[in-house]
């Protein structure tokens, strides 16, 4: 067993990405990722997040499906200093919506882009 003292979430993947790169992370459907790829990726959100000056503890909003992407965008965030909140936009109707967005005002999430802002060039 692989000793982890004092390792923070965020950085759960560059340690496996480094002790086993070539291991499976992750399935999903007919897709499959190693540990080396999902680190490389969710190192890739982690320096769009820094770049757009986010601070630590500021909060991220992600609307999406569940997917490796989903993940690699989390992880990015945590990495990052920032705390994730996730949403699943599949289980949106405008009453959910009107709740979500409700919620996201509480917690004081703000909107400082889209998807296309960040993960797509980011992942691409």
């Amino acid at each position: 067993m692989l000793e982890t003292p004092g390792l923070h979430i965020g950085a759960y993947p560059w340690f496996h990405g480094q002790a086993r790169p070539k291991k499976t992370a992750f399935v999903y459907g007919d897709r499959e990722v190693n540990w080396a790829e999902f680190d490389a990726r969710a190192s890739k959100v982690h320096d769009a997040l820094i770049k757009a000056d986010m601070k630590k503890a500021d909060k991220v909003g992600l609307l999406a499906l569940n997917s490796i992407e989903t993940l690699e965008i989390m992880y990015g965030t945590i990495r990052a200093g920032g705390v994730p909140g996730y949403g699943r936009f599949d289980h949106v109707d405008s009453h959910t919506a009107f709740h979500q967005r409700h919620l996201a005002d509480v917690a004081g999430f703000s909107e400082r882009g889209s998807q296309d802002d960040l993960a797509g060039p980011v992942l691409a």
